[in-house]
């Protein structure tokens, strides 16, 4: 049988980017497994999905690329042992993974290291920028609690000499919030 993870770290990314990848890979709708955990300690989860779902020897499991498998190379290794250990085909960017010669070892754990490297790369990046917008004092944290239309109205209607309880009532918004913007 052949089934697809789609992995994720946060509620706020979109698994329809690997659904569509894992559909084109002719994996069925139904064997598409949807997985959203942070990518610390992922592998682990993978590891427990597959044995909740039955993956059994023979079946296939397809990975959009190296880096869904895990975080670093410990866990990507980690999911990878397992399914070699069920005797399950791995599929990985539309490449069966092979480590039976030297060559498919060697392979594996280049396109491993590149991927935790590009997820070092992309994590250094963040932090640069960060540090570069607290230096020049735009730098304002993660985002913002409420959006700005709803900051507006609550302007708005603050100097409409609106009480601070009654504009968290009519918009929803916690009345400490509410002071936050007046």
């Amino acid at each position: 049988m052949k089934f697809g993870i789609s992995i994720i770290s946060t509620a706020k990314q979109d698994h329809q980017k690997q659904i569509e990848y894992l559909l084109s890979k002719e994996v069925p709708k139904e064997n598409i497994i949807v997985v959203t955990e942070s990518g610390k300690t992922r592998g682990n989860s993978i590891i427990k999905t597959l044995k909740e779902k039955n993956i059994q020897s023979g079946d296939e499991v397809v990975f959009e690329s190296f880096d869904r498998l895990g975080r670093n190379l410990v866990l990507t290794f980690e999911v990878i042992d397992w399914l070699e250990t069920n005797n399950v085909n791995i599929i990985i960017d539309g490449k069966k993974l092979d480590r039976t010669t030297e060559s498919g070892e060697t392979q594996t754990l280049i396109e491993a290291t590149v991927a935790e490297l590009y997820r070092i790369r992309r994590s250094h990046q963040s932090k640069n920028i960060i540090a570069r917008d607290k230096a020049n004092g735009t730098y304002r944290g993660g985002r913002p609690s409420i959006h700005p239309k709803k900051v507006e109205h609550i302007k708005e209607l603050s100097a409409k000499c609106m009480k601070p309880t009654e504009i968290s009532i009519k918009t929803g918004v916690n009345r400490s919030t509410v002071y936050k913007y007046i």
